[in-house]
């Protein structure tokens, strides 16, 4: 499978392919908590928080927030590389939930995970 452009998210064609260039930057990931109606705290990673988000709303992506009504972003943080990313999302699920609230309310916690996983 040919490499994939992360521009577009499709198979690179030509070196010279004017919609995705071997010179593209690669995307910083980023941490993301969305509140559902009932209170609870969904935990994801993206590239574009915005674009993320909207597809969650339309019922797309994760199939927990489906049916969870109204999803309001309550905490983002820029983390780096996916592998980081990654990372850190698997540590605040397992999290009990007074932790992740204190996470939203304050960001303290976040620069240890971090840390961990920045030499």
């Amino acid at each position: 499978m040919p490499p994939r452009c992360y521009v577009t998210h499709m198979p690179r064609n030509e070196p010279g392919d004017a919609r995705c260039r071997r010179d593209d930057r690669v995307p910083e990931w980023h941490l993301y908590m969305v509140r559902c109606r009932g209170g609870s705290l969904y935990t994801g990673i993206a590239t574009d928080i915005e674009r993320r988000l909207a597809e969650h709303r339309a019922g797309k992506g994760a199939k927990y927030l489906r049916g969870r009504g109204r999803l309001k972003l309550v905490f983002k943080q820029r983390i780096g590389n996916r592998g980081a990313a990654l990372k850190i999302e698997r540590r605040i699920k397992k999290w009990p939930k007074d932790k992740k609230e204190r996470l939203v309310a304050s960001g303290i916690g976040i620069e240890e995970l971090m840390q961990r996983n920045h030499p």
